[in-house]
């Protein structure tokens, strides 16, 4: 069985995935557009150092846009010889015209997500360290994804719900008091927050039981272990 793909933003589409990885090699080709060609590879280095080394988009992505967009006129290719001897070709590709105007359209769309973004950010940052964030910190082997980014929240709010008493809840009022806590800004989806309430349950991270509700049905309510804080 095929394993489910992570989404790397929290609470945002695969189709806004799509756009900032886009944006961000649109946006490159367009700075590189009189300089030079630039391969697939060589891209993704670019990026990842635009982005002091925090983030880059991986080869199914950026291969499949950049076929797409090449598809759809906004960049165009050619393949030239390689410095390796061991590779005979390689392929280069350049920003068009089309591109250019496609990409002052996609950044005007999507400006509003990731700013929307930025808030979503903001506001776990608060939620998680308050006012006292870690002075040493321990740089990740890999970016968060919607899963990890759920998983942190969701864990610190039932650490919360337990310190004040209160520590079981099923999965809606999970949805609900994060959705509060994030001001309406964001909340995990049930395809995240299902399998995560299920994976930590059973690596002893949460606690479940089964309850009686008013409409003749049980449902499950979890709270965080001692091994979860």
């Amino acid at each position: 069985m095929q394993k489910p793909r992570e989404r790397l933003f929290f609470g945002v589409s695969d189709m806004n995935a799509w756009k900032f990885a886009g944006v961000n090699m649109l946006n490159t080709l367009e700075l590189l557009r009189d300089k030079k060609l630039v391969h697939g590879r060589a891209l993704q280095q670019l990026l990842w150092n635009l982005f002091d080394e925090t983030w880059t988009p991986g080869n199914d992505l950026t291969y499949t846009i950049l076929n797409t967009y090449e598809e759809q006129g906004y960049i165009k290719s050619h393949w030239d010889k390689d410095d390796d001897p061991d590779k005979k070709y390689i392929r280069k590709y350049k920003i068009t015209d089309s591109g250019v105007e496609y990409l002052k359209t996609l950044k005007s769309s999507f400006i509003d997500t990731l700013k929307h973004m930025q808030k979503v950010f903001h506001v776990s940052l608060e939620f998680n360290w308050g006012n006292s964030l870690p002075q040493d910190t321990v740089k990740p082997g890999k970016l968060m994804s919607s899963s990890s980014f759920s998983a942190l929240n969701l864990l610190t709010m039932l650490h919360k719900q337990k310190n004040d008493g209160d520590s079981w809840m099923y999965a809606k009022e999970i949805q609900e008091k994060l959705s509060s806590e994030f001001n309406g800004l964001w909340k995990p989806s049930d395809g995240v927050l299902y399998p995560l309430l299920s994976r930590f349950n059973t690596k002893g991270y949460l606690e479940s039981r089964w309850v009686e509700s008013g409409k003749k049905r049980s449902i499950r309510e979890y709270a965080v272990t001692n091994k979860g804080e």
